[in-house]
C-alpha cells in the first residue's frame, strides 16, 4: 500500500498505510509520514505529528522537519525560533548561518555577538573554533584553541587538518602549531607508518612556523617539543629518515 501511495503521489494514502499496522506510529514512522506530506507541500498535515512530544534522540529530526514546515507556510517568526533552537543544539557555523538568514538586519549584530560568546563558553572545540573563524574572530579562535590545546588530540584527523590549514591561512601561527603538533603526534602514537610522509611534512611546517613565533606560551618551545618527540618516538627510524 505504501508503494502504491508513492506511485500515486498521495501522502495521505501513505500515512494510512502506516497507521493500519501502527495506529500509534513511532518517531521513525512519524518522520517518514511528515517527509511525505512536506514533499507534496502539505505542511499543515505534517504539523499534526510535529506538535507531539518526540523522544529526545529524535528531537533534532523533529526540529529539522519543523524548519521545513514553517518555511513552506511562510511563518518567519516561528522559523526564527526553530533555527535558533537548532543553532543552540549544534553550535556550528552552518546552523548559525541558517539562523542568520531569517533575521532582520537590525538583529544580526546581536546574534553574532551571542554566537561569539557561546563559542567561547565551551562545547565542541572544533565546531566552536570554526564558528569563530567564520565570524572573522580569528584572535578569539586562536585563544580558544590555545586554552584547550590538550583536547586537539581528541579531534578527528581530517577535521584537525582542516583547522590547521585555516589557522595557517589566517596567520595564526601559534594555533596552527598546536594543530600540526596534534596531527604529528597522532600519526606517531598510532605508529601509522604509511602516514609518515604526512608526518614529515607537518614536522617541517612546525619548523617553519617556529621561526615566526617569539612566544610559545602556553605551548612548549619548539626545541623542547622536538626533544619530547625524540624521547618518545626516537626508535621510529623510518619517520626520522624522511626529515
Amino acid at each position: 500500500m505504501g508503494a502504491i501511495a508513492q506511485a500515486l503521489h498521495d501522502p495521505a494514502l501513505y500515512e494510512r498505510s502506516i497507521l493500519i499496522h501502527s495506529p500509534q506510529p513511532n518517531n521513525l514512522q512519524m518522520k517518514a509520514i511528515c517527509e511525505n506530506f512536506l514533499h507534496y507541500e502539505q505542511p499543515e498535515a505534517a504539523m499534526r505529528y510535529l506538535n507531539q512530544a518526540w523522544e529526545s534522540r529524535f528531537e533534532h529530526d523533529r526540529l529539522e522537519l519543523l524548519d521545513k514546515v514553517y518555511a513552506q507556510m511562510g511563518d518567519r517568526q516561528q522559523l526564527k525560533q526553530v533555527r535558533y533552537q537548532l543553532f543552540q543544539a549544534q553550535q556550528c557555523h552552518t546552523s548559525f548561518m541558517r539562523y542568520l538568514e531569517v533575521l532582520d538586519e537590525e538583529e544580526k549584530a546581536d546574534a553574532c555577538d551571542e554566537a561569539t560568546a557561546k563559542a567561547e563558553q565551551g562545547g565542541n572545540l572544533l565546531r566552536s573554533t570554526e564558528l569563530l573563524l567564520n565570524l572573522g574572530q580569528t584572535d578569539r579562535a586562536q585563544a580558544l584553541v590555545l586554552l584547550r590545546h590538550q583536547e586537539l588530540v581528541e579531534c578527528f584527523y581530517n577535521d584537525l587538518l582542516r583547522l590547521a590549514k585555516a589557522f595557517e591561512k589566517e596567520g595564526c601561527d601559534l594555533a596552527a602549531t598546536a594543530c600540526y603538533r596534534a596531527l604529528l603526534l597522532e600519526i606517531l602514537m598510532q605508529g601509522r607508518s604509511k602516514a609518515y610522509g604526512h608526518g614529515a611534512r607537518y614536522f617541517k611546517k612546525l619548523e617553519a612556523l617556529a621561526g615566526r613565533i617569539k612566544v610559545f606560551d602556553p605551548l612548549l618551545e619548539h626545541h623542547a617539543f622536538v626533544q619530547q618527540l625524540q624521547s618518545a618516538h626516537g626508535r621510529k627510524s623510518s619517520f626520522w629518515a624522511r626529515l
